[in-house]
């Protein structure tokens, strides 16, 4: 695939391009953020439920279980209310996510990007089979950094690829690792 063909915006996706600048929005998973409230929910009640039963010299065993508890919540909340924003312009590549707080926000001089991909990542667990795909970038010393870490298909991945390359006109070529485009 070459930056000359056209690929459709997938459908959450948000794409303004105005004078010298390339926004893409995207909304993070609701489905996955509403199965893990559920689940956080239930966790933290049935944690509750212990803790109100249990002597107060042993409730310090609780305390990684409670913590779970909260990570699983705000993850759920994040997937649930975050959008990432992507930014170009002539002088970086400028990465946000909220309203929550998600700590993957990054800056970066266009002048480091040298090529941009995807991989495909594949958990395999006692519940099935989990498949996501990452962006990532090559920098000027042909070091690999992670952009976005979760997108939910391959399309996303390679639209947002090509969709930077375009902006900062870099040749797309192939990457040892990078998800295969002939799927």
């Amino acid at each position: 695939m070459n930056n000359t063909e056209l690929i459709p915006v997938p459908h959450n996706f948000v794409v303004n391009e105005n004078y010298g600048e390339l926004t893409i929005e995207f909304k993070w998973s609701r489905t996955m953020g509403a199965a893990l409230l559920v689940f956080a929910l239930i966790w933290n009640a049935m944690l509750v439920f212990i803790v109100s039963k249990m002597p107060p010299e042993m409730r310090y065993f609780i305390v990684i279980h409670a913590g779970v508890g909260v990570f699983v919540l705000y993850y759920a909340l994040c997937n649930l209310f975050n959008k990432t924003l992507i930014t170009c312009n002539n002088y970086n590549l400028i990465l946000k996510s909220g309203p929550l707080p998600a700590f993957n926000n990054k800056i970066i001089p266009k002048d480091d990007i040298a090529q941009l991909y995807f991989v495909q990542k594949v958990k395999r667990g006692k519940n099935g089979t989990t498949i996501s795909y990452r962006l990532y970038m090559l920098d000027k010393n042909n070091r690999s950094k992670s952009l976005i870490k979760v997108l939910p298909d391959d399309e996303a991945a390679r639209f947002i690829e090509l969709k930077l390359e375009k902006f900062y006109k870099i040749e797309n070529k192939a990457v040892a690792g990078e998800y295969d485009r002939k799927n």
